[in-house]
């Protein structure tokens, strides 16, 4: 009995323990509603209204390989995504173009987008010079933004073999030089195929954008050969050498100067956006020299008063590391002690009494652990603390700011790859943002088996690609396979990543414990390159008219701070000065007598002309991609051992000379003046004067040669699909000049009195793309592409025997048995050939994985 009575006593208190637990969990999630029942942070409110309306679309394109010949297809697939949800865009045309770094334009063709993908080929003429090439795909909206790298820009090189061919080696004698030094250049020529014995080389020294110098010399071929130059008195940032065949200007290669005079760019980053007082802060760094590429760069950080603070450390290429807690009213400043950019002073981010930061700990398996600390006036505050990614909202909690918060969060409930952490206050303002790189929950390697059965002579051969570990975890997935020469490929490991950062990171995917913690603190020095948050909430207008023909610009200090009255100066080459005026007090500036050229540089200082700035040009679209060409060519660098190289040219001598050789197509039928007119960028209004002049009377257009009337209407009339808009221009302003099908303009009466008997002026008349099909170019025209792709059995076998792409599928769909099976014809080239395979999740995760077998039967066990 007495057993029988504790058993029920244990009972009843198990049973109490229950009842207790269910009222704490129902007070829980009462709480929780009653929490949600709240009103929504406004700034979440505003930010929920731009995510599905953002106007900006990035283009990505991937090859089939980097190296080609006069008369050769690239195969290519572009993908359009929208830079805030990086989802799949909407737009349905897409322009591809083939761009010498000199910035002729090879050829050109525009395309259909379905789902925001373009599967197709873009074939070289067979008259295309050699040398360095770009291809460069964008569509219509990114010249209405105004913004050329929303463009994919992806290196290529046009080699015909039937010349002689070189690698081109460049050295300078020692890494930095001052103004009026000597300088050496060491050039060599290594030939690749028989060549002849000596060659001519055209050398320029050039400035950035204007050659100093340029000169024609005999080189011998396989020696290195040095000239010697003086080195201007006064040096600009952006020297260096650039050294073509003569004759073959496209075919070179370019080695940065660097001199005591650069101006190295840092920019600093604090932790979560801000830099507090009396709170120890990492603050990343970046560093760049003025072609944009990462260097190398420690310092010391010193107080207002010249005591030293900190130190700035090198974490990797390109980025640094300072650990400060700055005091109030106190302000700090970098001096650099490499040798290059020694002693330059940068300043640090004043650090405020107010605010808020979101704070990185630790990453673990399952687990985010971060604090806020908030400071100031925001300490009585209630903040929101939100996580996005691609433009959803994952994540909301409410944070005391009273306190310092120590957060646990489970990375269960967001996608893999970059969160951005914003914490808002009250009245929505963003007082914090701090990226994360999401790890998955298991160990990130995937296994994508690659088999391969090769027969005894070059034939077939079948590949069985196995993705079940990467479904497994993943879901339903396609495949993108590329089968190709390994020496028609620049680095056959890379991988083109898709990435909406400012910079892309040095890892893309991020694996080891190492790389997770170094790639996190690399995300507190970037950000989103299209856009950011706090504009989208201030509600900044992305579309904007392509910039005028006038010189206009910016100026900023080494802070990015924009600066007010500052001295302005626009010099031709031989530093004569055309112009100046100052900058406004938003940094603005503007020549308007000054005609646009190449050859003008503009320059900005203090008043004292001591103190120089940095001057940000308003480029057209035209203009900034050439700028960011320029860049790109400097890491233009095909990587090849030369002795393979060179057995290799020997072994296939005869088949890569005929590369190319079957392509004869015939030259395309260009579209209309009107549309092409149009989707340069140019308004509406352009288009109506180019065809007919006039002149506006107030807001309304009036031709030459028409009478204006008391008793009737004294502008055109303005016709919009058949319906009468009356004669105001402002009701241009809603449509987007690639909307505009068609522009018909007449001041013919008969034309005029299908609408209106009370207009003596004209008529405008405008036809809308209102469906899908007007957006396409008539289906005779052949510089319209339909999809295509790479098939093997519609190429003659007297062609296919010199092939060095032996495969090229995208968007392979996988079967229930995970695998992808493949029959592949091998051509008569004796090479290694690289197997390349894309996988994707429907949810968009991708894998990128390599492996390689030979044709060369001595070399078939190659690892």
């Amino acid at each position: 009995m007495i057993l029988s009575s504790q058993k029920n006593n244990n009972r009843m208190k198990a049973f109490s323990y229950i009842i207790l637990y269910t009222l704490v969990t129902l007070l829980a999630i009462a709480s929780c509603i009653s929490s949600y029942a709240q009103e929504v942070n406004p700034g979440l409110n505003k930010l929920n209204n731009e995510l599905n309306n953002f106007p900006k679309n990035k283009v990505f394109i991937k090859t089939d390989k980097d190296i080609y010949s006069p008369g050769e297809k690239i195969w290519f697939k572009a993908e359009v995504f929208n830079c805030l949800t990086e989802e799949h865009a909407t737009e349905t045309e897409l322009v591809v173009l083939l761009k010498a770094g000199s910035g002729e334009v090879i050829t050109d063709n525009r395309y259909y987008l379905a789902n925001g993908i373009c599967n197709n080929e873009l074939t070289i003429p067979s008259w295309a010079s050699e040398g360095n090439m770009y291809l460069v795909a964008y569509t219509p909206k990114a010249i209405q933004v105004n913004d050329a790298s929303l463009a994919a820009i992806e290196p290529v090189t046009i080699n015909s073999y039937r010349r002689n061919d070189y690698i081109i080696d460049l050295s300078v004698g020692r890494k930095i030089y001052k103004p009026d030094d000597d300088i050496k250049l060491t050039v060599q020529l290594t030939a690749v195929t028989p060549s002849i014995k000596h060659e001519k080389v055209l050398i320029s020294l050039c400035n950035y954008n204007r050659k100093i110098l340029e000169m024609k010399a005999p080189i011998t071929v396989n020696e290195p050969t040095e000239f010697k130059f003086k080195l201007p008195e006064k040096i600009e940032s952006g020297l260096y050498f650039e050294v073509s065949l003569y004759g073959k200007q496209n075919f070179s290669k370019k080695i940065p100067v660097y001199t005591t005079d650069d101006n190295i760019n840092i920019e600093f980053y604090p932790e979560g956006g801000t830099l507090l007082t009396n709170t120890l802060q990492r603050i990343l760094y970046r560093a760049t020299d003025p072609f944009g590429e990462p260097i190398y760069i420690s310092g010391t950080i010193y107080d207002q008063l010249g005591n030293k603070a900190g130190l700035g450390k090198n974490l990797k290429k390109g980025y640094g590391l300072i650990s400060l807690m700055p005091m109030p009213n106190q302000k700090y400043f970098f001096k650099v002690e490499d040798e290059y950019g020694r002693n330059q002073r940068f300043e640090i981010p004043e650090a405020q009494l107010d605010g808020s930061i979101f704070t990185l700990v630790k990453t673990e398996d399952s687990t985010l652990r971060a604090a806020v600390v908030t400071d100031g006036k925001y300490v009585k505050d209630t903040l929101t603390l939100a996580a996005i990614a691609g433009g959803k909202i994952y994540m909301t909690t409410t944070i005391d700011g009273n306190k310092k918060d120590n957060l646990k969060i489970s990375t269960a409930i967001f996608p893999q790859g970059i969160i951005d952490f914003v914490i808002f206050s009250s009245s929505g303002e963003i007082l914090s943002e701090r990226m994360v790189y999401n790890t998955p929950n298991e160990d990130s390697k995937i296994g994508i088996e690659t088999k391969l059965k090769l027969s005894d002579k070059n034939g077939d051969a079948d590949i069985t690609i196995d993705l079940n570990n990467f479904i497994r975890r993943f879901g339903k997935s396609t495949v993108d396979v590329c089968i190709c020469d390994k020496f028609n490929l620049y680095t056959p490991n890379e991988t083109n990543d898709q990435s909406f950062l400012k910079y892309p990171l040095l890892t893309p995917v991020p694996k080891t414990v190492l790389e997770i913690y170094l790639t996190n603190l690399e995300l507190v020095a970037n950000e989103y390159k299209h856009y950011s948050l706090k504009e989208l909430l201030t509600g900044k207008d992305y579309l904007k008219q392509e910039a005028g023909k006038t010189f206009s610009g910016t100026v900023t200090d080494k802070n990015h701070r924009f600066v007010p009255n500052a001295k302005v100066m626009a010099l031709q080459p031989n530093n004569l000065i055309l112009a100046t005026t100052t900058t406004d007090e938003n940094g603005h500036f503007s020549f308007d007598n000054v005609k646009r050229s190449k050859d003008i540089t503009v320059k900005a200082f203090n008043y004292s002309g001591k103190k120089s700035y940095s001057v940000h040009l308003n480029r057209t679209f035209d203009e900034s991609l050439d700028e960011i060409i320029l860049n790109e060519s400097f890491r233009h660098r095909p990587i090849f051992d030369l002795n393979n190289l060179v057995e290799y040219c020997q072994q296939n001598r005869d088949l890569l000379k005929m590369i190319g050789s079957e392509s004869k197509k015939a030259s395309s039928q260009k579209i209309s003046n009107t549309e092409k007119f149009l989707e340069s960028g140019n308004s509406i209004l352009d288009m109506i004067k180019m065809t007919k002049p006039y002149k506006l009377d107030g807001n309304q257009i009036v031709f030459y040669g028409s009478e204006n009337s008391f008793n009737y209407q004294s502008g055109a009339l303005i016709v919009i699909d058949g319906q009468k808009m009356g004669t105001d221009i402002g009701v241009l302003n809603s449509i987007s000049p690639f909307d505009v099908k068609s522009i018909n303009i007449s001041t013919n009466p008969l034309d005029i009195q299908r609408y209106t008997g009370l207009n003596s002026v004209g008529i405008i008349e405008i036809n809308l793309k209102n469906n899908v099909s007007d957006r396409l170019p008539p289906s005779n025209e052949s510089n319209f592409h339909i999809p295509e792709e790479l098939d093997p059995t519609k190429i003659p076998s007297n062609i296919w025997k010199y092939q060095t792409t032996l495969l090229w599928k995208t968007d392979i769909p996988v079967d229930e048995s995970g695998k992808v099976n493949l029959k592949i014809h091998l051509s008569e080239i004796k090479s290694d050939f690289i197997i390349r395979v894309d996988a994707v999740s429907e949810s968009g995760i991708k894998h990128h994985e390599v492996t390689f077998f030979s044709t060369n039967r001595d070399q078939r066990n190659l690892p």
